[in-house]
């Protein structure tokens, strides 16, 4: 492309070009006035923004900010955005989320651990008071606040699936919770429970949920977590020898902000912590693929 014919294409002056001289182009690329190979840096910023124009005036102005995500409180996730964390069954993983984010996070934080399963019971209900998270049995809720100041009762309830229910609940803390200081994480447990029956492991079918989610979070400004399950490798005599993210892992981490893999200490004693590490983040100036963050028992 000549001089000429990129002015022609841009509809710019040509002041905005008279500082890029032959000499330039070739101490800054190495190239002769041989704009189809690469074209100076500055110029390249020029189309940038004239393309940019373009859509500004399809779209409006904003569609191109990226805001910066904040980190909730000293753990692996953030706000406004979906995150997963999974482990292997009785490792102890529930029970040191709770505890990672009560003890992470400021008071200022509302955390709650809703069970969507019902299978923690009593005393994983005692262990979230002692850190700090309120915790719901998705089973007993009577009814969910609806944004029109009605209730919706536990029979419409029923007549509902359990992703529409989760987006409810959250939505409804959320708006309470708009006027105040505080911020949400709700932690849902599980991904499973909340699939209705839908092949939760196949690309085509959980990737429209965790984008709900996802969306859900950017909405409320909640920073949502899901607990998911794990494919375990075993050895010949039965052992465990790896783990991963069940089903396609790939389809599940691209709608996330941050995975998180929890292993305990010791794999026959869940009680005594473990560590949660970081598989993957959008936002690695908070944090690394790799960073751990531990928790004692």
């Amino acid at each position: 492309m000549t001089e000429q014919e990129l002015k022609r294409y841009l509809d710019i002056d040509e002041s905005e070009l008279e500082e890029f001289s032959d000499e330039d182009i070739e101490e800054d690329f190495g190239i002769e006035d041989d704009w189809e190979t690469e074209p100076p840096k500055k110029i390249a910023n020029i189309i940038s923004e004239q393309n940019r124009k373009i859509l500004v005036n399809v779209f409006g102005d904003g569609f191109d900010e990226v805001e910066p995500l904040e980190q909730v409180g000293k753990t692996p996730f953030f706000y406004g955005s979906l995150g997963i964390a999974y482990g292997v069954e009785g490792s102890g993983k529930s029970w040191q989320l709770a505890k990672l984010l009560g003890t992470k996070t400021e008071d200022s934080v509302l955390v709650v651990y809703l069970d969507t399963d019902g299978a923690n019971g009593k005393k994983f209900s005692e262990h979230c008071k002692n850190n700090k998270t309120s915790y719901v049995d998705f089973n007993k809720l009577k009814g969910i606040p609806l944004s029109n100041g009605k209730m919706l009762s536990q029979s419409s309830m029923r007549k509902k699936s359990r992703l529409k229910l989760v987006e409810l609940f959250i939505s409804a803390i959320a708006r309470r919770l708009k006027k105040t200081k505080k911020k949400l994480v709700v932690v849902v447990d599980s991904l499973s429970s909340i699939g209705e029956g839908q092949a939760i492991n196949q690309a085509q079918d959980i990737s429209p949920v965790l984008y709900k989610l996802d969306l859900l979070g950017q909405d409320t400004g909640a920073s949502i977590i899901v607990i998911d399950h794990t494919t375990v490798k075993l050895d010949d005599n039965g052992d465990m020898t790896s783990f991963k993210l069940e089903g396609n892992a790939g389809a599940k981490r691209r709608t996330t902000t941050s995975t998180v893999r929890y292993e305990p200490k010791h794999t026959d004693s869940p009680q005594d912590g473990g560590v949660f590490t970081v598989e993957r983040s959008r936002d690695t100036d908070c944090f690394a693929i790799g960073d751990e963050y531990k928790v004692l028992g």
